[in-house]
């Protein structure tokens, strides 16, 4: 068994896979799998729109992913696409056949198109991890939108983490032999 990743040959390896996501032989445009930031981090760089879900609310039936057996480690399946229009037909789309007849582990909740929402509501900022440091830019812009919240009535929430780095960690030591392989197989 080989030890450990770095966080940086995390990062190298996410980047990888976000790369063949987007432009190579896995590209996914509407199911993909998260488990870190391999959703997230495509949709912001090509101007898309993705939508991460909830844990269990999508069904993960038919994907090849981490998530198999992988329980310390959950996943969730969520669309890229290009207009938020078209995030909420996946959704609806993928909820309307109610997966969790056959699927035992995605929540029983049909998709609501009409959700109120109050009009003050919370939100909390993490402005570093004790793992990551934000860049500069990056900090500016979260003060600015920190702003624009409490502005509009909002409540904002600096949040404090708990021990991010101890957790980091233990997701470097249960991804490491996955990640390694995955690598390998891809070559």
């Amino acid at each position: 068994m080989r030890a450990p990743l770095s966080q940086r040959e995390v990062a190298q390896w996410e980047w990888v896979r976000t790369l063949e996501g987007l432009y190579g032989k896995h590209t996914e445009d509407l199911r993909r799998h998260e488990t870190d930031c391999l959703l997230s981090v495509p949709a912001a760089y090509t101007g898309r729109y993705g939508f991460k879900p909830s844990v269990a609310r999508m069904p993960h039936a038919g994907l090849m992913g981490s998530h198999d057996g992988m329980d310390n480690i959950v996943g969730v399946v969520g669309p890229i696409a290009q207009s938020a229009r078209d995030l909420e037909l996946f959704c609806k789309t993928m909820l309307q056949y109610e997966a969790w007849i056959l699927e035992h582990a995605v929540l029983e909740i049909p998709w609501q198109s009409n959700v109120s929402l109050p009009e003050r509501l919370c939100f909390a900022i993490l402005w570093d991890d004790d793992v990551v440091r934000p860049h500069p830019p990056l900090t500016r812009e979260l003060a600015r939108v920190k702003r624009a919240l409490l502005a509009a009535g909002h409540e904002v929430i600096d949040w404090v983490p708990l021990d991010h780095k101890a957790g980091w960690d233990l997701i470097v030591c249960l991804l490491g032999e996955f990640v390694h392989r995955t690598c390998a197989d891809q070559n």
